[in-house]
């Protein structure tokens, strides 16, 4: 974790440091000075440097401070940074005199992304010559307060008022806690954010988070919890307000403490959400609009995101480049699509990156399971094959294609494409998804795990890391994503230490201190924590390929959507399950079948008494 400020740090400066805001966000302050494009903003940018070996040693035998900077293509008040502070003449000679400057893309970083998320874009890091943290900001600052920022923080190194890092030592320590004691308090820290007004999770900003969306349907459909049923659907309908009603699609999140304030950038982890969030509303209410939505949301990733050979870009600008300037977001989106198209269109970042393909490989495979006769199988399926096809490295994937084959390897690409290859061969009834996702998960377990406590490293080891960056993080979400496809192919392989490694990574990870830091951000850790304490019950289907009694009972079982039930195909002879010598369905958990059920209308009452004796103790 990083810390915002060192033990010494004067009260003036202490001023400038940053609260928590939603991750993911292009996070901002009001510009004092001038917007993009006026007569303020300078041509001149600082020497940036990519993150590499080579600027971090010139900035130790040099002497010079180290700032990086993360950023992110579609970011607006990133573009106001780089526009406005960063070509302030103040500010550029603070920089040329005494810093080594990184600047650093996001999305192509997975792992300073998660070091830095809760800072929101643009995070500004300074570090010792030998990369010791001083201070984090978050978002935009003016040049004024951000040339003393910079200048005070270079006589307090020179001074010698910065303390060593072995105070985030303590940051670092954690108590593991038992799998009913996380889900208490995790659970607990959630639902103290829940706005009940507006609905959502935080006042400041209203982020879509989609996994603490899913939580409070898995409350409503599970547990019976109507007045979480109640709170999820009034969320569901704010975050409706973010779509965009001409092209579809998700804005990433609205300011003012409303849902009616979009900042107009349109991401792929935020699509992947928004359709997983409208199938779960769609699954509890039987309310035919929000299917639709998901299905809108998945016609703008198809004509916005997807690329030609298969596999989705990473994400959209808000603002357009024009003959007469940057038009803002505001202005664009507020137009008709024919008033858009004669614009143009916002910028599309093309990177093809594994973790965010696998995110919307689950959500439109997911999608398939209750819209089957949209294209949305097809799709997913063809990202997968792209992505196995230009990512793969043995049994890993790389964050991108043109990645060196020794290059790092996130956890981020192992867990979002686990997860989203897991979804994929559910739908598809194809049991090769499966076997890529297992593969992937031996990789993980092999080579990212810390084998005395249990949790992932965010990547394989840097042999070139140095100072704060030589001390692999565990990220949270990413670990419960895939602590969650590992109980997920546990139950469906009966892999009883695969499902106790999947419980000490979640153990690990889960402690107070490191919950309570993450603050909203815990709901994939919900989920894993909800699948950990009650596992999950299996629709088996049995029959013959070709049978449509067989594709149609597989329809029925994928469309009845529950986080606690899973659904595979068998084929007879090969199906763990006996083949009653025509289409059938077992429900199964760990301690006891059904009887075979053998028509659709059977399936939702089947399912019910099922699940509701596993509850009570007693299938």
């Amino acid at each position: 974790m990083f810390q915002r400020w060192l033990r010494g740090t004067p009260a003036a400066l202490l001023l400038c440091a940053a609260t928590c805001i939603a991750p993911l966000a292009c996070a901002h302050q009001t510009p004092e000075r001038s917007a993009p494009g006026s007569a303020a903003a300078h041509d001149t940018q600082p020497d940036f440097r990519e993150w590499t070996p080579e600027a971090f040693a010139d900035a130790r035998a040099e002497g010079r401070l180290i700032l990086v900077s993360v950023q992110a293509g579609w970011c607006h008040w990133c573009h106001v940074m780089n526009e406005v502070t960063f070509a302030d003449p103040r500010v550029l000679a603070l920089l040329a005199e005494h810093f080594v400057v990184i600047r650093v893309e996001a999305d192509a970083r997975p792992d300073l992304a998660e070091r830095y998320a809760e800072y929101g874009w643009p995070a500004t890091a300074l570090l010792t010559p030998d990369a010791q943290p001083i201070l984090a900001l978050r978002g935009y600052r003016a040049p004024d307060v951000f040339a003393s920022v910079l200048a005070r923080a270079v006589d307090d190194v020179a001074a010698g008022r910065v303390s060593s890092a072995d105070a985030l030592a303590a940051l670092e320590a954690r108590t593991p806690a038992g799998i009913d004691e996380a889900l208490s308090f995790t659970r607990a820290q959630l639902d103290r954010m829940y706005e009940p007004t507006l609905g959502g999770w935080g006042r400041r900003q209203r982020y879509p988070f989609a996994a603490p969306l899913l939580h409070a349907f898995s409350r409503a459909v599970i547990d019976g919890d109507e007045v979480w049923g109640e709170r999820a659907l009034l969320t569901a309908r704010s975050y409706a307000q973010l779509l965009d009603p001409v092209f579809g699609g998700m804005y990433q999140y609205s300011t003012q403490g409303d849902w009616e304030h979009p900042h107009y950038e349109k991401i792929a982890a935020i699509q992947a959400g928004a359709i997983q969030v409208f199938v779960a509303a769609y699954a509890a209410s039987g309310d035919e609009r929000w299917l639709e939505r998901a299905c809108s949301v998945g016609d703008y990733v198809r004509a916005f995101l997807e690329a030609p050979d298969g596999g989705y870009y990473a994400s959209q600008d808000a603002d357009v480049p024009t003959t007469r300037g940057v038009l803002p977001g505001a202005e664009y989106y507020a137009l008709s699509g024919v008033e858009r198209r004669a614009l143009g269109l916002p910028r599309t970042d093309t990177h093809v990156y594994g973790s965010l393909n696998g995110l919307l490989i689950d959500a439109m495979a997911r999608l398939s399971e209750v819209d089957p006769q949209g294209p949305w199988l097809a799709s997913a399926t063809a990202a997968a094959t792209r992505v196995v096809r230009t990512h793969r490295r043995g049994a890993a994937f790389a964050h991108a294609a043109e990645d060196p084959a020794d290059g790092l390897l996130y956890l981020a690409d192992q867990a979002y494409m686990a997860r989203g290859l897991a979804t994929l061969g559910e739908a598809s009834g194809d049991a090769r998804w499966f076997a890529l996702a297992a593969e992937t998960l031996a990789f993980s377990e092999a080579q990212l795990r810390d084998q005395a406590r249990g949790g992932f490293y965010a990547h394989t080891p840097d042999p070139h890391a140095v100072g704060v960056f030589a001390t692999r993080q565990k990220p949270l979400e990413q670990n419960a994503v895939l602590a969650e496809v590992m109980l997920e192919l546990a139950q469906r392989s009966d892999d009883a230490a695969r499902r106790e490694r999947a419980l000490a990574a979640l153990q690990d990870v889960a402690a107070p201190g490191s919950v309570a830091r993450h603050g909203r951000k815990v709901g994939a850790l919900l989920l894993a924590l909800e699948r950990a304490r009650s596992g999950y019950f299996l629709l088996s289907v049995v029959g013959e390929p070709d049978d449509p009694a067989t594709r149609e009972l597989h329809a029925a079982a994928l469309l009845l959507q529950r986080p606690d039930r899973l659904v595979e195909l068998g084929v007879p002879g090969s199906s763990r399950y006996p083949y009653p010598g025509a289409a059938a369905v077992y429900l199964c958990s760990h301690e006891a079948c059904s009887m075979p059920l053998q028509t659709p209308a059977q399936l939702p009452e089947g399912v019910g008494r099922f699940a509701a004796a596993l509850r009570a103790g007693a299938p």
